[in-house]
């Protein structure tokens, strides 16, 4: 995981404190707003270059866990497959991901 992935842990309901993100200072609330987080927990998945890719929200079971993490490694997102449509694929892209097998 920590290979692939940087892991930022935030209280999103802390009014203090200063955060950067894409050229903005936040507070922990402000940057939980602008992921637009509306329940706990939540996960926000961004790109390499700090692009918010999707936000998940809910506990989340080992297995569903990984299920994104592939998502996000997998770069689908950047194929325009959602996760919804990843996770009813099975943890394929589609035929663009059967084709490099």
């Amino acid at each position: 995981l920590n290979e692939h992935f940087i892991k930022i842990r935030l209280n999103a309901e802390q009014k203090s404190g200063d955060l950067k993100y894409d050229g903005r200072t936040y507070t922990p609330a402000g940057l939980a707003r602008a992921f637009r987080i509306r329940g706990y927990p939540s996960v926000a998945y961004l790109d390499e270059k700090g692009g918010l890719i999707f936000v998940d929200t809910g506990f989340k079971d080992p297995h569903q866990f990984m299920v994104n993490l592939k998502y996000v490694r997998s770069g689908c997102y950047q194929k325009g497959v959602s996760i919804d449509e990843f996770r009813r694929r099975k943890g394929e892209c589609g035929q663009a991901d059967q084709a490099m097998r």
